[in-house]
């Protein structure tokens, strides 16, 4: 980025679509959904396993970001509907203790304030910008965690699919255990898979990074959406190759493995196991879309 189109980019962002958009969109739906705002950065923030969702809002501005200088004309038959949906946005916020109530009401006001901020970046940059910066707005709608039961059952499910795999890794390895529950005996040593090491933030965090590199690198929905699908069994695999690696460790050498460091900050060295996870299913869908593509071009090249 050169100095010329960066102060053009500030001049775009000053004068241009962005800043009717942040005055008269933006900053009405925070404002009067300030409460939720509150609400939401201290559920994330008393909660360890919904760290990851601290970094939706930022992916979700730098894909906003991305050709902030194609101002896109306003069609005018979607310029009153457009204006309305932010309006009632920002009427749902006044009237949020009669709208929305129950455990879903943040996820559900949240959902709103979505619609509404999507609503008002048509009206200010046209159809056209919206429509290809949906992926932006999809994302961010995940940022309003859901109830605590719902997080617990996902939870749960990541524990119990996370300690299958991982019993049958050990039998790999050659050690021997008796299993009760979610708790392992093995020579030596009692290995309990706890609801902490379920995983289900890492989940979070290969869903979201599944969901940027597949808008990113993917041209269909469909590919786009099986890369986001595959994150979830890539999570379970990745925190039972974990839970495995430590337990057998444990047995062979000592059992303070599993209160070491690699126990500790063991996310950091078993996150690369995602990457050759993931390379199959990705290298396999580039392959059928390249595939796709050429045979449309043969189609066209031969009408």
């Amino acid at each position: 980025m050169t100095l010329h189109s960066f102060g053009r980019d500030v001049e775009f962002l000053v004068k241009g679509a962005p800043a009717r958009w942040i005055v008269f969109c933006l900053v009405p739906l925070m404002v009067s959904h300030r409460e939720l705002l509150a609400r939401l950065l201290e559920r994330i923030a008393s909660d360890d396993r919904l760290a990851s969702l601290y970094t939706v809002p930022l992916v979700s501005l730098l894909m906003l970001w991305r050709d902030t200088e194609r101002d896109f004309p306003v069609q005018g038959a979607w310029r009153g509907i457009a204006g309305v949906a932010c309006a009632l946005g920002v009427v749902s916020g006044v009237l949020r203790a009669t709208l929305f109530q129950g455990e879903w009401a943040s996820v559900v006001e949240w959902a709103v304030v979505v619609f509404s901020l999507a609503a008002g970046f048509g009206l200010f940059y046209g159809w056209a910008s919206l429509r290809s910066r949906m992926a932006a707005f999809s994302l961010l709608a995940f940022t309003a965690p859901p109830p605590e039961e719902t997080v617990t059952f996902v939870e749960g499910l990541l524990q119990r699919g996370s300690a299958d795999l991982a019993g049958y890794l050990i039998s790999v390895l050659g050690v021997t255990y008796i299993r009760e529950g979610m708790v392992f005996f093995l020579p030596g040593i009692t290995v309990e898979v706890a609801r902490e090491c379920s995983g289900v933030r890492s989940a979070i965090a290969l869903v979201i990074a599944a969901f940027v590199f597949g808008r990113l690198m993917m041209r269909t929905n469909a590919s786009r959406l099986a890369v986001i699908v595959w994150a979830v069994p890539v999570a379970i695999i990745k925190n039972a190759i974990r839970i495995a690696v430590l337990a057998t460790l444990a047995v062979w050498s000592s059992p303070d493995v599993l209160h070491g460091p690699l126990h500790q900050y063991g996310g950091l060295v078993f996150g690369g196991v995602a990457i050759p996870l993931f390379a199959p299913v990705v290298l396999s869908l580039l392959h059928n879309e390249g595939r796709r593509k050429n045979i449309q071009q043969v189609h066209v090249s031969t009408e």
